[in-house]
């Protein structure tokens, strides 16, 4: 739908990289969902999850493999530029205004 309602505010949209990269980062997805589960029974087997430490160890363990070694390694491989495009964005967006903040002033540094 979110295409959709981008196709009729901008004409001169590319439709096949655009779905093209929406589909290889929901098959990394995917394939990071099945790791996730596939993680949580084995931890499950090796942890008694009577307290809820034991469930909140087996979500962190879960998801940090899923994460970590599948879903981002995949995406970057898959997505590419794309991927590292939305990312660099992204942190502009939400770092707009600590930019300024985190400058430093270079005029004490000597060579190298």
């Amino acid at each position: 739908m979110l295409l959709f309602i981008l196709r009729t505010r901008f004409e001169n949209l590319d439709d096949k990289k655009i779905i093209s990269s929406i589909s290889k980062i929901a098959g990394a997805s995917f394939v990071a969902g099945l790791a996730i589960q596939a993680t949580k029974y084995l931890v499950a087997a090796a942890i008694d999850l009577d307290r809820f430490v034991d469930v909140l160890a087996q979500l962190a363990i879960s998801g940090a493999v899923g994460r970590r070694h599948l879903f981002w390694p995949s995406a970057t491989a898959s997505a590419g530029p794309n991927l590292s495009f939305f990312k660099s964005s992204l942190s502009r967006k939400l770092f707009k205004g600590k930019l300024a903040a985190i400058a430093e002033s270079t005029e004490e540094v000597s060579g190298i």
